[in-house]
């Protein structure tokens, strides 16, 4: 089964790892998060650390549930705001919580027209992509002039092919180095407005937060 579907699996890894001290460190207020998400969520950063300005469009690519979406909608008062994601599943529990737009698709194929959106949010949804460089073209695409991607997620800081095996259940199959994660976004037409690096998440892995412009 595809782990995001698994939403029973998804809650007994939040009852061990997303507790209040955790969700705190991410830049929630878990007494803000739907109780009946709190055990669905699983963030790396909230977008609201580093986003300030408003934005009337916003596009959440692998929203899961929608929690972020809520926190988006009350700060930005965007006049369209909508989510994606490949779970049914976990696109369905966010319906029963809150009326924010979910729609199940693939961040490869976004079904927006071009230059719909101010703000693309991926938390802890870039690694869930194989192909990163056709991910970015395709939110380049339905990105408006001078719109902004938040990106918040690990990054490999060793070389190891054996963190491949490890998949991407928990976004670290496809981690870039964070000097390619750069390089990357650079070679698309981007530059790093606001940044929070971690280097010391764990032996592996870092976490960055980063707010992208398009030239």
């Amino acid at each position: 089964m595809f782990f995001y579907e698994d939403t029973e699996r998804i809650r007994k890894i939040n009852r061990v790892f997303n507790d209040p001290v955790f969700l705190k460190e991410c830049g929630y207020e878990i007494n803000r998060i739907p109780e009946r998400l709190r055990e669905l969520i699983l963030p790396v950063k909230s977008p609201m650390i580093l986003i300030e300005d408003s934005y009337e469009t916003v596009l959440d690519i692998g929203c899961g549930a929608g929690s972020d979406l809520i926190f988006l909608s009350e700060k930005l008062s965007p006049r369209l705001i909508c989510g994606i994601d490949l779970s049914f599943n976990l696109l369905r529990e966010g319906k029963k919580v809150h009326d924010k737009d979910l729609v199940r698709a693939d961040g490869l194929k976004i079904p927006f027209k071009d230059k719909i959106f101010n703000l693309v949010v991926l938390n802890g949804a870039f690694n869930q992509f194989l192909d990163k460089q056709g991910l970015l073209e395709e939110i380049k695409r339905i990105l408006k002039k001078q719109g902004s991607v938040f990106l918040a997620d690990l990054f490999r800081k060793k070389e190891e092919e054996s963190l491949l095996e490890w998949g991407s259940e928990f976004n670290t199959g496809y981690a870039l180095r964070l000097g390619e994660i750069y390089e990357l976004f650079a070679d698309n037409g981007f530059f790093a407005e606001k940044e929070i690096i971690e280097e010391d998440y764990t032996d592996l892995f870092g976490v960055c937060a980063i707010l992208w412009k398009v030239l």
